[in-house]
């Protein structure tokens, strides 16, 4: 298992967090001002800490005193969710990670997500066979067992699979940072290439009716 501590940049955050929800053998840790950036990664070891905006003096001088800690961790600085990503792809030897299971499509859905005596509706901001993230008015906690319906009235009936959630965002309108947890699907509740292909379609479908 390896850490990525992710400094909590809105801009960043948005577009990043997602990329990384469902890679397997990853754990996402976030702060946001320096002194918790350098404490979180002192207590968590994290091997690389990816930093928000430009190479500046004050940039350089966090950097020195991250590399300053007994694990070294890499650190690397991005100005966009774009960059960050770039920058990991190319970095994904050296973590030893493996990369998403499977390529992920736009694709916003509703579904129903039912947890241990809970029931959450919302929808999917993107999804493969392995995975999805879904946008909810509540999140359920980390680890919890799901199983997610898919109820789009665009299609006879519904699909079910069971799956786990790997991590549960909560809303916070300072950052525009909305609700929604990342789930990844059971080897036996993954989701066909033929549900997969008729889904966009049918979200299409129930935009317009």
């Amino acid at each position: 298992m390896q850490t990525i501590l992710l400094q909590d940049d809105p801009a960043l955050f948005r577009g990043l967090e997602h990329s990384l929800l469902c890679r397997d053998g990853i754990t996402l840790l976030t702060a946001a001002a320096d002194a918790e950036l350098l404490d979180t990664c002192r207590k968590s070891g994290a091997q690389v800490v990816l930093l928000a905006g430009r190479a500046t003096v004050a940039t350089e001088t966090l950097v020195r005193r991250l590399k300053s800690l007994p694990h070294d961790p890499l650190c690397l600085v991005a100005t966009g969710a774009r960059e960050a990503r770039d920058l990991l792809g190319r970095m994904e030897s050296r973590l030893g990670v493996a990369g998403r299971a499977a390529p992920r499509r736009v694709c916003r859905v509703a579904v129903r997500v039912t947890g241990p005596g809970t029931i959450c509706k919302g929808r999917t901001r993107d999804l493969s066979s392995s995975g999805a993230f879904i946008a909810t008015t509540e999140a359920l906690p980390e680890k919890t067992p799901v199983v997610v319906e898919f109820v789009s009235p665009g299609r006879r009936g519904s699909a079910r699979h069971t799956g786990v959630v790997v991590r549960s965002v909560a809303d916070d309108p300072l950052s525009q940072r909305l609700a929604g947890m990342a789930i990844r699907f059971a080897p036996g509740g993954r989701l066909s290439d033929d549900l997969l292909d008729a889904l966009p379609a049918a979200a299409a479908r129930d935009a317009t009716s």
